[in-house]
């Protein structure tokens, strides 16, 4: 059975842990590496290991209380392909965590030891195995950490498979589905499933057979509660405001009613004053603008002005314009008078 004495940060782990602390950079964790070593030294000196054989990426932490993090590895000696990632047969007496600074600089942050360790075999077809390694060490609280995951490498360990098959189960009886897995594999996506979206981290229901390996909204529907939610909200939102702009070509004050309902934008003025000029334009508030459709349109004439004006109408929400477009009148030199309102959509 295997014999570790724990985990203790080497120098070089403390200075990072030091300066992370103080906010001068990020503990970046990068990987775990396994040996045959055994230091009989001083491990706070140690700058790698002894006698490393392998290495094998984040599979998942765990934050706790007091600045302690779990971290989780799976050893194992067979790589996805079917080969050995074993030259030699060892037992695994030495472990490393290793870490970076926001320089790039990699550490040997950790270090672990222990006598009669687990034996890790060359693989020969039949006898793979994963060992699962758990490992506890303090990072300040105080220490901004980032965790570096492969997830082309990455395994499900025994209890989070068993927690996620629960949860998948109770998920499908409550909204009579059946989960179909998820939306980036490859595969057939068949209608009256559900899928999961691992880039989202959502559920869909799927409405139309497909092959994709992104979420399409013809083809998938939301059924986690945030995303229906956010389209309820969106669909009951409403904001009216009245705003005074002045034009870019010198006409001062001018008012425009503002409403959103929904994902409806409409824009109302009367008696507004433009130049009888080519384009008069106006800039409109970013709140309103937003993921909000280009449109055209047109109004007429006010109460004043020259009597009888038209005018083509667009709003390019990209740029916040709202132009006006008059038909000039000629030997008129006033500003000319015009009312109407002009009604877009937002596409989120």
């Amino acid at each position: 059975m295997a014999n570790y004495i724990g985990w203790i940060l080497t120098n070089k782990g403390r200075e990072l842990l030091a300066k992370a602390i103080n906010n001068e950079t990020k503990i970046n964790v990068t990987k775990f590496k396994i040996g045959a070593g055994y230091n009989t030294g001083n491990d706070r000196e140690l700058t790698d290991l002894l006698d490393k054989r392998n290495e094998f990426p984040v599979n998942s932490y765990e934050r706790k209380e007091n600045g302690i993090v779990e971290f989780t590895f799976i050893v194992s000696n067979k790589t996805g392909s079917g080969t050995s990632t074993i030259t030699n047969s060892y037992k695994i007496s030495e472990m490393g965590i290793y870490a970076q600074d926001d320089s790039g600089t990699e550490i040997l942050y950790a270090y672990n030891k222990g006598t009669d360790g687990d034996y890790i075999p060359v693989y020969n077809g039949k006898n793979a195995i994963d060992i699962v390694e758990k490992c506890i060490i303090i990072i300040d609280q105080a220490a901004t950490l980032n965790v570096t995951i492969d997830n082309s490498m990455t395994y499900l360990t025994r209890d989070s498979a068993d927690r996620r098959y629960l949860e998948i189960q109770a998920l499908a009886k409550i909204i009579g589905l059946e989960f179909g897995g998820n939306i980036q594999d490859t595969g057939a996506k068949v209608t009256g499933k559900f899928y999961y979206d691992k880039a989202l981290k959502y559920y869909y229901e799927c409405i139309a057979n497909n092959n994709l390996t992104y979420n399409d909204g013809s083809k998938f529907r939301a059924i986690s509660n945030k995303p229906i939610l956010d389209k309820v909200e969106n669909l009951s939102s409403f904001k009216s405001e009245t705003v005074r702009l002045n034009s870019t070509n010198g006409i001062q004050n001018q008012a425009f009613n503002l409403t959103i309902s929904g994902n409806l934008r409409i824009i109302d003025f009367g008696n507004l004053a433009i130049k009888n000029e080519y384009e008069t334009k106006f800039i409109l508030p970013d709140w309103f603008c937003k993921n909000v459709r280009n449109i055209s349109g047109s109004c007429a004439n006010g109460t004043g002005g020259a009597g009888g004006e038209v005018a083509e109408i667009y709003f390019e929400a990209t740029t916040k314009r709202l132009s006006f477009f008059p038909a000039l009148r000629s030997g008129f030199n006033g500003n000319l008078q015009i009312s109407g309102q002009i009604i877009s959509v937002a596409t989120d």
